[in-house]
């Protein structure tokens, strides 16, 4: 368990209050599992923390990690990327599809910025008397018995790779390099990282590899973050020898834990003797596409001895599909509650990350206001989110 992400009493308690639906951010676990993540990487010079602003755009968490200056950030989009510079991280780096002909000639105005490219066209996009000046490099496409995704379409192939190196021009663009890949394990992460030394013509060329997120899996606690990172360390440094800087760029990793969604029971319907249908205020299908969800009956905690009951959890829309659940989709979740009423207020967590970012406006129902909860209180004088 990471500091600072264990649920306290106090956190609870200060969420007495009648905004519903809300979303909470607990700035003060945010800043703690960044600086225990920078402690950890700055053991391994080379090695470099980016936030994944895909994960959240929210204001308040973009104003926490840039705070702590170390922090770079990755941009997906030319308006993420106008967004991300308002807040003054030091480092940028952006890669995607949606980097037009347009988006692309502007790039190169931004110094602090690294691009790299995602296909051929967004190379031929820039005037070959500009390409020295870039700071720029490529994305490398993973193979899908490398990838949990069969069909995975980003990054540059092998064929492509060959192509920029046999020109002249184009060839500083393999000196720094990106790849995704959503690392489940160890051995998984070393078998990216050899499928990269082989498609580079000459790994010691190589100074940046941009790993992209996916540390969830890796690091369920501090020791087993830095073990990986040792061992990773080692292995790399083996195959590209005069390797300057190795970029690792988790989104949820860092604040899925610190965001929770208070949501209030507006009706309850009996389905069966053993199964209730609790019906909300919000929609997990707008709000939660890809969070693992635990919930929090907050009145219980006001009320002492109240029996334990079986209940699923369904939205506010009228998607049939809009029940909160777990990641398989397959079917409603049950979830075991102290005894609930209408007007109960429900507390999810783990909606730190992919929540507003990909929050849909079905019906055209408003987002849940956001809040911030630092230092023990709970920021209500202010909206903390950006709700467009």
């Amino acid at each position: 368990m990471w500091e600072g992400e264990v649920v306290k009493e106090t956190f609870l308690k200060s969420l007495d209050f009648k905004t519903s639906p809300a979303l909470i951010y607990d700035i003060d676990s945010i800043k703690s599992k960044s600086l225990q993540t920078l402690k950890i990487l700055n053991k391994f010079p080379t090695w470099q923390l980016y936030f994944s602003m895909k994960a959240s755009r929210s204001p308040i968490i973009l104003q926490t990690i840039a705070s702590l200056e170390e922090i770079g950030i990755d941009v997906s989009s030319v308006y993420e990327l106008q967004f991300a510079k308002t807040f003054r991280f030091k480092e940028i780096s952006a890669t995607g599809p949606s980097f037009n002909t347009t988006a692309i000639e502007g790039l190169s105005q931004n110094s602090q910025l690294r691009f790299y490219f995602d296909s051929m066209e967004q190379i031929r996009a820039v005037p070959i008397s500009l390409m020295r000046h870039w700071h720029s490099g490529i994305r490398i496409s993973v193979p899908s018995n490398l990838s949990r995704f069969d069909y995975s379409r980003f990054g540059l192939s092998r064929e492509d790779i060959k192509s920029i190196n046999q020109t002249p021009t184009l060839s500083c663009l393999l000196r720094h390099v990106h790849v995704h890949f959503e690392m489940t394990s160890i051995d998984e992460w070393k078998r990216v990282v050899k499928h990269i030394s082989s498609v580079i013509p000459n790994p010691s060329n190589v100074y940046t590899i941009d790993f992209g997120g996916g540390l969830i899996n890796l690091a369920p606690t501090p020791a087993h973050l830095e073990q990986s990172l040792s061992e990773m360390n080692e292995y790399i440094v083996r195959l590209f020898p005069n390797i300057r800087k190795i970029i690792i760029e988790p989104g949820d990793f860092l604040v899925i834990n610190a965001g929770f969604l208070k949501t209030t029971v507006v009706t309850i319907k009996q389905v069966s003797s053993n199964v209730s249908l609790l019906g909300v205020d919000s929609s997990p299908w707008s709000l939660a596409p890809w969070t693992k969800l635990h919930v929090i009956n907050l009145t219980s905690i006001f009320k002492q001895g109240l029996p334990r009951k079986t209940y699923r959890i369904f939205g506010n829309t009228l998607f049939e599909g809009d029940w909160f659940m777990d990641n398989s989709r397959q079917s409603p979740r049950t979830f075991e509650l102290p005894t609930v009423g209408v007007g109960d207020s429900l507390l999810f967590s783990q909606f730190g990350a992919y929540t507003m970012s990909t929050y849909r406006p079905f019906h055209l129902l408003p987002a849940p206001k956001e809040f911030s909860y630092q230092h023990n209180s709970i920021n209500n004088s202010k909206e903390t989110g950006c709700h467009e």
